[in-house]
């Protein structure tokens, strides 16, 4: 039977159809409609074949818009991935093209394996920089910046330093050098925060300098320790210092 466009199916046009008796019939396994399935659903709601036929008209499967969602999740999934693997593979140089720069001085604080800590001079707490990543993928030969992780091994907590630095996915070392110091020296000042073994002290517009005891034979100067205990921030006060790989202190006295 064909039904056309304008014609409106009805039951009777629906008589089974009689199959050879030696041919066996097995029907698709398959979530489409049948030509009969459609033709059936134009007489039950009074619908033309051509209206059935447009999508709009046809009631979705009881799970089509799961489907849908599982496909919007499936493909977010992807682009999201996608972007990860292209933001990898983006060159290096266009990365330090729009990397931040900058330089500053400050206290060295703490240092490890790979990173180091400096509380800049402007700043109230240390900030932790990693090295640079240079290279590709580590079986590439890629890998945090060697000269930069030398230079690590060389500076002493908690000395001053010069950090040059960019912003490469996160705060990076770019170069450190330490600060070289005389052999000795006085300086008056104020305290601008201390420790159990070390005190930081500003002289005038200079930045604050961290000191600490010298090393005895049996461990850090008990004088200095003491006089660390007794003095608090925004005393003022004459501190006299040598320099042994780090400023020591000598003496330590309230103005």
């Amino acid at each position: 039977m064909i039904v056309e466009p304008n014609h409106t199916a009805s039951a009777a046009d629906l008589s089974p159809v009689k199959l050879p008796t030696k041919v066996k019939a097995t029907a698709p396994k398959s979530d489409a409609p049948t030509t009969v399935s459609v033709v059936a659903a134009a007489a039950v709601h009074g619908k033309t074949l051509e209206q059935v036929l447009t999508r709009d008209q046809i009631p979705p499967r009881e799970n089509e818009k799961d489907e849908d969602m599982q496909l919007k999740k499936t493909m977010g999934s992807a682009l999201a991935g996608a972007a990860l693997i292209a933001s990898a593979l983006v060159p290096q140089a266009a990365k330090a093209a729009d990397a931040e720069k900058g330089t500053l001085t400050g206290i060295l604080t703490a240092k490890g394996e790979g990173w180091i800590e400096v509380k800049a001079d402007d700043a109230k707490e240390a900030k932790r920089w990693s090295p640079r990543w240079i290279g590709g993928l580590p079986k590439d030969g890629g890998g945090f910046d060697k000269a930069v992780l030398d230079s690590f091994k060389k500076v002493i907590v908690p000395n001053r330093v010069k950090l040059d630095w960019v912003t490469e996915e996160g705060p990076r070392v770019v170069s450190v050098q330490a600060y070289e110091y005389a052999k000795s020296g006085t300086v008056e000042g104020e305290v601008t925060a201390k420790g159990e073994n070390w005190v930081d002290v500003k002289a005038g517009d200079k930045p604050a300098e961290r000191y600490s005891p010298r090393w005895t034979e049996g461990g850090a100067d008990k004088d200095a320790l003491r006089a660390i205990s007794e003095v608090k921030a925004g005393d003022k006060v004459i501190l006299e210092w040598a320099y042994n790989e780090r400023l020591r202190i000598v003496s330590l006295k309230k103005q």
